[in-house]
This record gives structure tokens, C-alpha cells and sequence, in this order.
């Protein structure tokens, strides 16, 4: 099983700072990670959730596509995310029955 793993990117639970705050905020800015689940080989393929920031800041997650070891993970603009686990890959096929791994992946906020 691969799961997107916790930090200031897609993950599953938990919350982590981002970016210091600009010069006329106070607050610090926080990414919470909610996830709606892990991937798995021959499966569940897919895995997406929401980044939700939080500080009352103006700031939008930066999107982008983000190549792991075991899949992709793209990020759009309001902060909605998706993994496709690459169920031909290498990387996965050397995983043992029933072993499970994360990925982990760092994206940006921009006030």
C-alpha cells in the first residue's frame, strides 16, 4: 500500500507551517492535509484529498505535478490534490505483499 505521507504537501492527516508570514501579517500560515485515502497495487489506484490554509492570510496553494517513486501527484490552485499510483513501475512491483510506504511531497502557498 502507498500512501501520500504527511508535510507541506498532499498527505494523509496532520497539519505543517508553510512559509514564514510577509512583513504585514501576524499570523503564521498553516496547511492542514486531509486525505481520503491510501493507494494500493492492483486496487485502489488513486488517492486525493484538499489542502486547506488557514491564518488569515490571502495565500493560494501554488498547483503543479509532482513526480514520486511510486506515482504522481498533482495540485491544483485551490488546493484540491490527487495521486495516481503507477501500478507498472519497478519501485512497485518490488513491493512485498501487503508492505506499505509513503511518498512524500512539498508544494508551495503564495500570498
Amino acid at each position: 500500500m502507498v500512501s501520500p505521507g504527511s508535510g507541506t504537501a498532499a498527505g494523509a492527516g496532520g497539519s505543517a507551517p508553510a512559509p514564514g508570514p510577509s512583513a504585514n501579517k501576524a499570523a503564521p500560515l498553516v496547511a492542514s492535509l486531509l486525505s481520503s485515502g491510501g493507494t494500493e497495487e492492483d486496487a485502489q489506484l488513486t488517492a486525493s484529498g484538499q489542502i486547506q490554509l488557514q491564518g488569515g492570510w490571502h495565500a493560494q496553494v501554488v498547483p503543479g505535478v509532482f513526480q514520486g517513486i511510486y506515482g504522481l501527484l498533482s495540485v491544483d490552485a485551490s488546493g484540491h490534490w490527487s495521486y495516481q499510483l503507477d501500478n507498472g513501475s519497478p519501485a512497485v512491483q518490488r513491493l512485498n505483499n501487503g508492505e506499505v510506504v509513503q511518498e512524500h511531497f512539498h508544494c508551495l502557498a503564495a500570498d
